[in-house]
């Protein structure tokens, strides 16, 4: 029922060659998609583990799916794509590296010997419950081997990153995100130069930059360097491998307004899946979101039809609940606020009473999104005050910042900003309230001169109210 355990984590293990553990993991991976589709693709494994470059046969996709970021994705709060997108959030500056605490609980974590990215991963989910003994545990990991010119050490910087922003050590992540970057991009120039750019090795180079860039809001580059990536790994363009790459590209494609892409690199994903995957129904929708935006209303509605007819197969009420999430998104892509606005209502309430506040908390910032663009800015002032009274002072503040960043994006004119205005009134504690400060200072270039005079005013006037409200 479980994934494979590596080999080289059984008792009394003698070290393996991480090539040949991978190949293993991959042979035996829990879900078929993950396994070999071919005697041809496990031949041209042992054949590089042969020829000595074992570092070049990576580790099965269940390995390679990048952990989930506690961040709002763009995708939810801008294009309403699919949840299971690239997840993107902002960087912002807060604290420095050098305020990273050193757990005392972090002795004896480091490994004796490289891992796999694999291990890397699966002695981090050991540590899931403590984001600080997991941040712990990649320094004194990459103490040790952060010489060594792999795969791996790029993917720890990565992984360290992701840690460090959840823990809420902003510059000190964006340092290590840079780094990861640079890493990954040294052994893609590297495998180039020596003619090897169609190795697996080289593709999760390539994927771990899209992630990066996705998770910076740095669409336009994720988009760049995912077509690079099935450009010149031209062997795995057809691969279920390539599916990262593709639902990447439809969502950045959607968030740059291309949605003729959207729908393109959308419909490359159900293709290649066919029809057993349960996600089918959800790419549907987003398929229908990109035909809508292009005023294609009847292509678009037989898409949303075909997604109805598949979503009577589910029957987890979770799988319901997503459903209808996304079919209320589509129903906003096609102009039926009212009805977008009522069904995100059904679905925040029974959430509620579920207790599930992830999915309560995205449907009310759908709804602040509605309610703004509906010309109902108390509604939405009135949702913001529940959510801080629900939330984090972190997690408040981020569906702030994403709001507000959206609706610019989408339309400077809005009122959001005076919405936004209001919505700081209920953060309690000044410090939180400076760290929003924080978020926004830190958000990379909008599109024009206006939208970015349009933030720097609205951070002006932050700034002001902050300075008169009580401590």
């Amino acid at each position: 029922k479980n994934e494979p355990q590596s080999i080289t984590t059984l008792p009394n293990a003698k070290p393996v060659p991480e090539g040949l553990n991978n190949i293993l993991l991959k042979a035996l991976a829990k879900d078929p998609q993950h396994r070999y589709q071919s005697a041809q693709e496990l031949k041209d494994s042992l054949i590089l583990l042969q020829n000595d470059r074992g570092n070049e046969i990576p580790p099965p996709e269940m390995i390679l799916e990048p952990k989930k970021s506690s961040l709002i994705p763009l995708t939810a709060v801008v294009t309403g794509l699919i949840l299971m997108a690239a997840s993107i959030a902002t960087f912002i500056q807060s604290n420095s590296r050098s305020a990273i605490p050193t757990s005392s609980r972090s002795n004896g974590l480091t490994p004796r010997h490289l891992p796999s990215r694999g291990e890397l991963l699966r002695e981090t989910r050991s540590r899931a419950s403590a984001v600080e003994d997991r941040i712990s545990f990649y320094r004194s990991w990459l103490h040790q081997h952060d010489k060594e010119d792999s795969l791996t050490t790029a993917t720890a910087h990565q992984y360290l990153a992701e840690d460090l922003y959840s823990a809420q050590y902003v510059e000190a992540a964006k340092l290590e995100y840079s780094e990861a970057d640079r890493r990954y991009k040294e052994i893609i120039d590297s495998a180039v130069n020596a003619h090897r750019e169609e190795s697996g090795y080289v593709y999760n180079a390539y994927l771990g930059r899209v992630v990066i860039a996705d998770t910076q809001w740095r669409a336009t580059d994720s988009n760049r360097i995912a077509i690079e990536a099935l450009t010149r790994c031209s062997g795995i363009t057809n691969s279920p491998q390539a599916r990262q790459l593709y639902l990447s590209l439809a969502a950045t494609s959607f968030f740059l307004r291309r949605y003729k892409d959207a729908a393109f690199f959308t419909d490359k994903v159900i293709q290649d899946d066919g029809t057993s995957s349960s996600k089918l129904p959800l790419l549907r929708l987003q398929k229908a979101r990109a035909l809508y935006s292009l005023g294609d209303h009847r292509t678009g509605d037989q898409e949303v039809s075909l997604a109805t007819e598949l979503s009577r197969k589910w029957k987890q009420p979770a799988e319901i609940q997503q459903w209808r999430y996304n079919l209320a998104l589509t129903l906003d892509t096609d102009g039926k606020a009212a009805e977008a606005v009522n069904m995100f209502l059904e679905v925040r309430d029974e959430a509620k009473k579920n207790r599930d506040l992830d999915w309560a908390h995205a449907c009310s910032t759908a709804l602040i999104n509605l309610w703004d663009r509906m010309n109902q800015p108390a509604r939405a002032i009135n949702e913001l005050k529940e959510l801080s009274a629900e939330c984090t002072s972190q997690k408040y503040n981020e569906i702030l910042r994403s709001f507000l960043m959206a609706e610019l994006q989408n339309n400077p004119t809005s009122r959001a900003t005076e919405i936004v205005q209001s919505g700081i009134g209920f953060i309690k504690q000044r410090q939180a309230r400076l760290e929003f400060i924080h978020l926004l200072e830190s958000e990379g270039p909008l599109p024009d001169a206006a939208r970015q005079r349009t933030l720097r005013e609205a951070i002006s006037r932050f700034k002001e109210q902050i300075e008169k409200l009580p401590s």
